[in-house]
């Protein structure tokens, strides 16, 4: 008759790394130190989009690639910098891209961080100064988004964008 100290042995050891990032003795785990399988890491990644659930969406009401000439119906000559507001209940966020950056204003202007998303996991994050101003800097080589977490503790995320 088995007097569960073997089970505990196994528990405590497996408490003792997952607290301490060591393992403890050995543990009869016949799975120990396999790979972690992909639909996991699939489904982690699916997860983490997720903390992004109470976030404002902010769409984008204004960009000027889109301005035309007055009744021509052409396109303007693209101009050096391309402007862009996008705007959600309780934020604006506006951007000018030129070649080198992108320079930002939080509207109303408050100070906040910025995070640049271009795919699953954390991006790169920037502050936002008192005069709600950022950069990006250099400029995403592919789409992206802004996660925006302002001051008054509102948190904006935009659409996707490409520049």
């Amino acid at each position: 008759m088995s007097n569960g100290w073997d089970q505990d042995e196994e528990l405590l050891a497996a408490l003792r790394e997952a607290l301490h990032g060591r393992p403890g003795p050995p543990a009869h785990d016949p799975q120990a130190g396999q790979a972690v399988p992909p639909e996991f890491v699939e489904a982690g990644q699916a997860l983490y989009t997720w903390r992004s659930i109470d976030a404002e969406l902010a769409e984008l009401t204004y960009d000027s690639a889109h301005d035309t000439l007055a009744g021509a119906g052409q396109r303007a000559a693209d101009p050096p910098v391309r402007t862009l507001t996008l705007s959600s209940a309780h934020l604006t966020i506006e951007l000018e891209a030129s070649a080198e950056a992108i320079l930002g204003q939080l509207v109303p202007v408050q100070t906040g961080l910025v995070e640049i998303q271009s795919g699953p996991g954390k991006g790169a994050e920037t502050s936002v100064d008192t005069m709600g101003l950022f950069t990006i800097e250099p400029i995403p080589g592919g789409p992206f988004r802004l996660r925006c977490q302002a001051a008054d503790g509102v948190v904006v995320l935009t659409e996707w964008l490409r520049l």
